[in-house]
């Protein structure tokens, strides 16, 4: 028998027949079948109905090696943990029940308890053994015990599936494939002439379904009647456990036209996984032909766009037919999707390259995908709507817009995007009344208060409005109640204000609020607006806005110090005349001077708004200056530092003059490191070369602080080079600190106050510190040496400790070696050398190649240094 005929027979009638031979794989049938009858193979399930006991009695082997290869991947880890188990899930005390039965076929087949299990499982290897050993013990297996695991399988129910185990543990889902070939094993052993249908299994050779005891030598082939069952519950099993995910979905392509109901839920929620681009690939490979049908069953299972913003689901829908009306329904949901609805959980995934913006530019970057998923709904919304009811369109938009959730009417104006707002224009213009009269149907229905929905129709309206529209503006007329929070009525304003230009009927409510003395955001915010809404100079704002600033004190201590800039900027542009209204601004400039400067209160937003406050009431006067300057003095150091640099940036009127304001500080009784930001402050805010701050300056050399009179000497470089200061500065050279006298002798040189008559004063600076003795020698290298003064020099470069002051001394002789000294240069140095070249010991390689130098300007061999 070379050949095998065979029969398939499918439930709907259609049939094949074909010859295999005996090595032939059952696989290589199954292929056959997927190309003939079109049926995945992941679907078929090939019975043979007529089985006899030989065919049986052959398999049984088979299973026994399934039944092994089964377990090949349970570890004793595995069996440790669910062991481990004080009050295991139901589904696992199912499972070991049964096994514990099949195992245990001596014991009376009553349920178990679950420590008869563990114990059943304590010994991992030997619990593996038993296992692998049930085929060769299946003859003893009692039929009681059988029928006790049929009955715990029935009483399961749908819930006897794998995937149930596998939720509860791996080795329970490897337990039910080795029970599901145990009990055919079982029946094979003890009942094969009972086993009328064998399904086929794939991995074995044709032959082992032949029936053998046929003659051998008859002509007719052996004939399999094979009954083909379609199951789909195969394929979508293996999207769940994502086991033989390529052939499944290799096999979705072919069935999933037919089984819609099971097909479009895999793929809609598949849009959201990390592949959704392969879903529109899915979608075209079923259905080639698109159908509105077809739209509307994945709209319904996508739902919205608010929270599950997704580029592939869009794809879908876009393919599908976007003029399906739920699905249109969908994509304008979309239009308003943002970051605050998805709760920033994830963004839109949509194939478009990344670019890296710079850390400051995070918030934008974060809002970016959303911005562009939204324009590719307003896109496929622009190609769509054309083909639509108008009416239709304009009702699904409205209600996007005014029945979005999770956001209140403060927000209201963030909550809704400008491409919903430019869908509503676009198709309003087909159809105006109607948008309009939907509109004015929901801000009529506000009675004199205002809701959320009130809010949202109204800036609705405003998007595609036209202008002096009666009936829209009869509908705002009704939104002003004494209900209605300020932050309403102030959205309500600005949406008025884009439709019409009489005057606002929401003015005397805000007026109202604000006059109860509302403090915080929206009073900032009703500030802003307030110049759009009133004519100029009117009466009722100014005196509103200079109370605002007359409790500057009291708003800055609640923290709201950005409502007094906004009031200030207000009465700015209210008022025609400022100056009339001084006194109020000088109370809301000294609130502001106070908390920052002395309190520190509200960090650098307070500064910010100080310093633009000034600027635009033209500069602070000299009190206010002067407030600043005070604040030198302040308790906490880290401030001073900052109030100097606050009173040097900020703006001044004309008529201030700093230099008095600073000459009035340095007069109080301040702290030495104030009085030092004071002299800075004074050098950096007033001109150069003026007379009555040099001699401010020149008065404080005769403080006893050091640090107040370094800071002098500095300041004065700016301000004189005028010789009358010299013999004022000279008497600093005998000051006890240092860095006075450092700072003297820079002033001297800098202002070149220095001749040959202050030799002898350099002379005596070569033995004082060493930043003064580098100072010295920088200026005697422009004077005429003594033989005397040459020595001194010479000793410094050869014995001063600070190899600094060495190396100033190589340069000041190579320097002075051009003058009238250098006759007298070389003959000290031939007699340095004469009398010990250990004179000329040196390891700092920066001092010896100035010495080095030094010689060369003076015609002379190096010597040695070492």
């Amino acid at each position: 028998m070379e050949k095998v005929a065979v029969t398939v027979q499918k439930i709907s009638g259609e049939s094949m027949e074909m010859c295999a031979n005996l090595e032939d794989s059952v696989q290589s049938l199954q292929d056959e079948i997927a190309k003939q009858l079109n049926v995945p193979v992941m679907c078929q399930k090939l019975w043979i109905d007529n089985a006899s006991p030989t065919m049986v009695e052959k398999l049984v082997p088979h299973l026994s090696h399934q039944l092994e290869r089964a377990i090949e991947q349970v570890d004793k880890r595995s069996i440790q943990e669910v062991k481990a188990l004080a009050k295991p899930p139901e589904a696992v005390k199912k499972m070991t029940s049964m096994v514990y039965h099949l195992l245990n076929s001596s014991s009376k087949p009553r349920m178990p308890e679950w420590k008869m299990c563990v114990k059943m499982m304590a010994n991992p290897s030997h619990f593996l053994d038993q296992l692998k050993q049930f085929p060769r013990e299946v003859k003893d297996l009692q039929s009681q015990s059988v029928e006790a695991v049929k009955a715990i399988i029935k009483e399961m129910g749908e819930g006897y599936a794998r995937w149930t185990f596998q939720r509860c543990s791996l080795l329970t889902a490897y337990l039910f494939d080795w029970l599901q070939l145990a009990l055919k094993i079982y029946e094979a052993v003890h009942f094969p002439g009972d086993v009328k249908a064998l399904q086929l299994d794939g991995e074995l050779a044709v032959f082992a379904y032949v029936d053998t005891s046929l003659p051998k030598e008859t002509e007719t082939p052996p004939t399999l009647q094979v009954t083909l069952l379609v199951e789909y519950d195969a394929v979508f099993a293996a999207f769940k456990t994502a086991r033989n995910l390529e052939p499944a979905l290799e096999a979705l392509k072919v069935i999933g036209a037919k089984c819609e109901d099971r097909s479009v839920p895999y793929l809609a929620r598949q849009v959201y996984s990390s592949h959704p681009g392969r879903v529109l690939e899915l979608v075209k490979a079923i259905w080639p032909s698109p159908s509105d049908r077809l739209a509307e069953m994945f709209a319904s299972h996508f739902g919205n766009f608010y929270h599950n913003p997704f580029q592939g689901a869009v794809e879908v829908l876009e393919y599908l037919g976007p003029k399906e009306p739920r699905a249109l329904k969908c994509i304008i949901t979309g239009l308003n999707c943002n970051k605050s609805q998805v709760g920033g959980k994830y963004a839109p995934r949509r194939k478009v390259k990344r670019v890296k913006e710079d850390a400051e530019n995070d918030a934008d970057d974060l809002e970016r995908p959303f911005r562009l998923f939204r324009q590719g709904c307003l896109d496929i919304f622009k190609h769509a709507e054309p083909h639509c009811d108008p009416k239709m369109v304009i009702d699904a938009v409205l209600q996007a817009i005014l029945e979005l959730e999770a956001h209140a009417c403060d927000n209201a104006r963030d909550a809704l995007q400008d491409e919903i707002l430019q869908a509503l224009a676009i198709v309003s213009q087909r159809d105006y009344d109607h948008a309009m009269s939907a509109v004015v149907g929901v801000l009529a229905n506000s009675r004199g208060g205002a809701d959320e929905s009130t809010v949202r129709a109204a800036l609705a309206a405003a998007a595609f409005a036209k202008r002096e529209d009666e009936r829209l503006l009869e509908a705002f007329s009704a939104c002003h109640g004494d209900d209605v929070p300020l932050r309403t009525l102030l959205t309500l304003a600005e949406c008025f204000l884009e439709v019409s230009s009489s005057r606002s009927p929401f003015v005397s409510s805000i007026m109202e609020r604000l006059e109860r003395g509302l403090v915080g955001s929206d009073q900032a915010r009703a500030m802003d607006l307030l110049p759009k809404l009133v004519p100029q100079d009117d009466e009722q704002v100014i005196t509103l806005l200079v109370k605002t600033l007359n409790r500057s004190p009291w708003i800055i201590a609640k923290g709201e110090a950005s409502a007094l800039k906004c009031a200030a900027t207000c009465l700015g542009q209210v008022a025609s005349d400022k100056s009339a209204y001084q006194g109020a601004y000088d109370v809301m400039l000294d609130a502001l001077i106070h908390s920052y400067c002395w309190n520190f209160r509200h960090g650098q937003n307070l500064r910010e708004i100080l310093v633009d406050t000034a600027k635009n009431l033209g500069g602070l006067k000299d009190k206010q200056l002067g407030d600043i300057a005070m604040a030198f003095n302040c308790s906490i150091s880290c401030n001073r530092a900052e109030n100097e640099k606050l009173f040097k940036e900020i703006a001044k009127s004309p008529e201030a003059k700093p230099s008095m304001v600073l000459f009035n500080v340095l007069d109080e009784n301040l702290s030495v490191y104030s009085s030092c930001l004071a002299i800075d402050a004074l050098s950096h805010t007033t001109p150069r070369n003026d007379v009555e701050v040099t001699e401010k300056l020149l008065s404080l050399l005769g403080r006893p602080d050091c640090q107040v009179k370094t800071a002098a000497l500095e300041s004065l470089m700016s301000f004189s080079t005028d010789a009358s200061i010299k013999d004022r500065v000279l008497k600093c050279m005998n000051d006890s600190d240092s860095f006075v006298r450092r700072s003297a002798l820079t002033l001297l040189m800098h202002c070149k106050l220095l001749d040959t008559s202050d030799v002898e004063l350099l002379e005596r600076c070569l033995v004082d510190a060493s930043d003064v003795v580098v100072l010295a020698l920088q200026s005697l290298s422009q004077m005429t040496l003594s033989n005397e003064l040459v020595t001194k020099i010479f000793e410094v470069m050869i014995y001063h400790a600070d190899p600094m002051c060495r190396r100033e001394a190589a340069n000041t002789i190579a320097e002075a070696s051009r003058g009238p000294s250098g006759p007298v240069l070389v003959e000290a140095l031939r007699r340095a050398s004469d009398s010990s070249n250990m004179l000329w010991t040196e390891t700092n390689e920066l001092v010896i190649e100035a010495r080095r130098e030094a010689l060369v300007a003076l015609g002379m061999p190096a010597f040695s240094h070492t």
